[in-house]
């Protein structure tokens, strides 16, 4: 499949103070959708920075959805001194919102393909389910670009609050490929049948042959549309890769038990970092400690040691306002486990 390359003026995009309110931000422009073509486009819009050749570029996918919540993620990721973050607008609403900012910010534009048939006559729910899964499949094929172009890529959602700044350096000084961070069970069949899950919205990704193998069959394997935690874990877990992990006696030693864990969504879960290899693309895997890239509740008790970004689960009972909780969930957090951890 060819992607279409669209390349625009450069402009120099400085980065913003932003505050937060507690409503969404309001447009003062005609909100209209840009009709996919069938072909790809990417408009870089993005400054100059420190990412070139061989160099992690950070990127965060975000629809007008979660406007607000992308601003937030960005300006926490500029305070703790990171410079390559760049946000990729999935829909042509926040392609024109991002462009409104001032101070103004760096981003990117990569529309979704228009909504299937047959998700049009849907129910909101089920369509906005579909418009997320328009969004997954987005950033698959944007990172199989980058990764082709020779750019290492740290993927993130927009919801993951990073509490201190970590050196990409310390990923491209590896011998790993790609790097994932535990889930907790969903999927859960193939929880059952690996021992484990990894999150669809947090990895990094070298610039290898073999990581662009892999990222190939990912993109491949979503299309224009999926729900990827379900994707990426069931690759993982069956023949098209052949993973062979490193268990040692101190990686499965590490599951939680109900002795030290009362809530059944995390009894079961490992803890300690493992590594993997792939019999069939020949990329080099590892998965972060838990507390490292921490997902579970937004106030845990204790706090996890040695913490870099967490991912925190929203209670069903949210989700009808999850804009809103997702970009609060930044306060929470820093309440809860501490301050924030700039470049120093």
């Amino acid at each position: 499949m060819m992607y279409v390359l669209v390349a625009l003026e450069s402009r120099y995009y400085e980065d913003p103070i932003i505050t937060t309110t507690d409503a969404e931000p309001s447009l003062d422009f005609v909100r209209t959708t840009k009709k996919s073509t069938g072909a790809l486009d990417i408009h870089s819009d993005t400054r100059p920075s420190s990412t070139g050749q061989g160099k992690t570029k950070i990127v965060a996918f975000c629809n007008y959805n979660y406007r607000s919540v992308a601003v937030v993620w960005y300006a926490r990721m500029t305070r703790l001194g990171y410079s390559s973050h760049v946000l990729v607008a999935t829909d042509q609403e926040m392609a024109d919102f991002l462009n409104k900012q001032t101070p103004s910010l760096r981003y990117e534009v990569m529309i979704h393909s228009a909504m299937a048939p047959e998700f049009q006559e849907k129910n909101k729910d089920v369509r906005d389910r579909h418009v997320l899964q328009l969004l997954m499949a987005v950033r698959w094929k944007y990172l199989l670009v980058q990764l082709e172009q020779g750019t290492h890529i740290l993927l993130t959602d927009v919801d993951n609050i990073f509490t201190r700044y970590h050196s990409m350096e310390q990923f491209e000084n590896t011998s790993v490929d790609i790097w994932h961070a535990y889930a907790t069970k969903f999927p859960l069949s193939m929880f059952k049948k690996q021992g484990f899950v990894v999150c669809s919205g947090m990895s990094w990704w070298r610039s290898s042959p073999a990581a662009i193998r892999f990222s190939r069959l990912m993109q491949k394997t979503c299309g224009n549309y999926c729900d990827d935690q379900q994707r990426l874990n069931g690759i993982l877990a069956g023949p098209e890769t052949g993973m062979v992990w490193d268990w040692t006696s101190e990686v499965l030693a590490s599951r939680l038990t109900n002795g030290t864990e009362s809530d059944p969504r995390y009894v079961g879960l490992l803890q300690k970092e493992v590594y993997g290899t792939s019999n069939a693309t020949g990329h080099r895997a590892g998965i972060w400690d838990r507390d490292f890239a921490y997902r579970g509740r937004v106030d845990p008790e204790p706090c996890p040691e040695n913490n870099w970004v967490s991912m925190p689960i929203l209670a069903v009972a949210q989700r009808s306002q999850s804009w809103r909780v997702k970009r609060d969930s930044f306060e929470v957090w820093d309440k809860n486990c501490g301050v924030v951890e700039a470049k120093g």
